[in-house]
């Protein structure tokens, strides 16, 4: 029986040297976890997700925002998919077009276009805080790289998040003074063994994150993550009675926080 307790030991020890966090930088996150974050900004119909007017409301509600960026195929942009199915009704990838044929045409069935990351900055105008998450499928370290040397350039509030641990750990190695947090959740669409890994944050050893954002529905890692005086974030909300007490902000939607 002493020798299955050890070992279980032993093996809870290693998961918690896997999954911890980067400890020295909790001080500064501290201040991001004051706000609530509208996903995608505080959109409606004429304020789609991730547009300028759905900035613009999020800045006047007093909330901080999340928004997507990723990679055109000459610059960044703020769009959620890969590809313009949901947004224009097209089958092409985000990628594969240039700035100006993706702001061509107006997205959701609104007035509104696809903005730059640039233009979305403008829009902010250092006023709320950003939870900033970095899109990516290919050419990551690349894109990593691309999106913090326009944030360079930014001089209000705002820390990195992403699924793919790659991204953080470009962050790690390049740019270790930037806040920057895992994104995770049950299914992830990667696979069984990848999901689990993801899900169970196993590549935290890599990117030693300084927060996490976790879908709302949570699960252990979360828990033991605050448990590790991490810094947690649920996403998405859409009810107020949805945030578990293990989480420290929130990131919603369809309602005012």
């Amino acid at each position: 029986m002493k020798r299955i307790f050890k070992v279980l030991l032993g093996v809870f020890g290693g998961y918690v040297f896997l999954v911890k966090p980067r400890f020295r930088k909790h001080r500064l996150i501290k201040r991001f976890l004051d706000w609530d974050y509208a996903h995608r900004g505080l959109h409606d119909k004429d304020s789609p997700e991730n547009t300028l007017a759905a900035f613009k409301k999020a800045v006047e509600g007093g909330y901080g925002i999340e928004m997507d960026v990723r990679s055109s195929k000459d610059g960044l942009i703020i769009h959620h998919d890969e590809d313009l199915q949901r947004s224009q009704g097209s089958r092409e990838f985000v990628d594969s077009l240039d700035t100006a044929s993706l702001k061509a045409r107006p997205i959701f069935d609104s007035q509104e276009v696809i903005p730059t990351l640039m233009e979305a900055l403008e829009t902010i105008d250092t006023r709320t805080p950003l939870l900033l998450e970095i899109k990516s499928e290919k050419d990551h370290f690349n894109n990593a790289r691309k999106v913090q040397e326009i944030m360079d350039g930014y001089n209000g509030d705002y820390i990195i998040e992403s699924f793919h641990p790659i991204i953080l750990l470009w962050y790690r190695l390049n740019r270790p003074d930037v806040l920057r947090g895992q994104l995770s959740g049950i299914e992830l669409g990667q696979g069984p063994w990848l999901d689990f890994a993801l899900r169970h944050l196993l590549f935290n050893f890599l990117t030693r994150p300084d927060f996490i954002a976790y879908e709302k529905v949570g699960g252990f890692s979360p828990w033991l993550l605050h448990k590790l005086s991490t810094p947690t974030f649920a996403y998405t909300i859409t009810k107020p009675e949805e945030k578990k007490s293990y989480f420290d902000a929130i990131i919603f939607e369809d309602f005012l926080a």
